[in-house]
């Protein structure tokens, strides 16, 4: 997201910048933050499905 307000004032007039750039940025925040939930839910659907003896990461013989 940084280099995105360096190539819209390149792309489009200066007075357009922020009516552009601002609804881009709220939709790749609410990207984040959906991703963030739908990862959690996924991440307690795993944690639930292991044995409860089971370790992340530990190795079983």
């Amino acid at each position: 997201m940084p280099a995105v307000l360096p190539i819209a004032s390149a792309l489009f007039a200066a007075d357009q910048v922020g009516a552009i750039v601002l609804p881009i940025m709220i939709y790749h925040m609410s990207q984040l933050l959906v991703c963030a939930y739908v990862s959690q839910k996924a991440g307690q659907a795993v944690q639930e499905q292991k044995p409860a003896g089971a370790m992340a990461g530990s190795i079983t013989k």
